[in-house]
């Protein structure tokens, strides 16, 4: 079961939802789990691929919808993924201080805040 952090969308029929799946574990992860991201399409929930580039022990913490191609999540760690047909793929943030939100304008600037840090990006 997905422990759910966040969630957005666009529509009644694209709505996103974020949080950390902890029965992925390690020995190393030490039952942190793992970033966990799911869609529903209107009908049912299913899973999306998340990125585990950067390894065990991640939370995404929000999600921002701005559009059904234009959606970011933050995280643990530093962490922004970008969300490309149904995978969540490593974006560069430039810090490894947890990011707790993010918000931004349609093919406009976006906007993520966390543990002492505030970043601002174009998309």
């Amino acid at each position: 079961m997905v422990d759910l952090t966040n969630v957005s969308g666009t529509s009644a029929t694209d709505v996103y939802a974020v949080g950390v799946d902890p029965s992925y574990t390690t020995p190393q992860s030490r039952d942190l789990g793992i970033a966990a991201a799911l869609h529903y399409n209107g009908t049912a929930w299913t899973a999306d691929t998340v990125s585990q580039d950067f390894g065990f022990g991640t939370t995404l913490w929000d999600v921002w919808a701005g559009s059904p191609t234009d959606v970011y999540a933050v995280g643990s760690w530093g962490i922004i993924v970008r969300r490309k047909g149904t995978q969540w793929i490593l974006q560069t943030g430039g810090t490894n201080e947890r990011l707790f939100g993010i918000w931004g304008r349609p093919g406009g600037d976006a906007f993520a805040v966390g543990s002492g840090v505030i970043l601002r990006g174009s998309r």
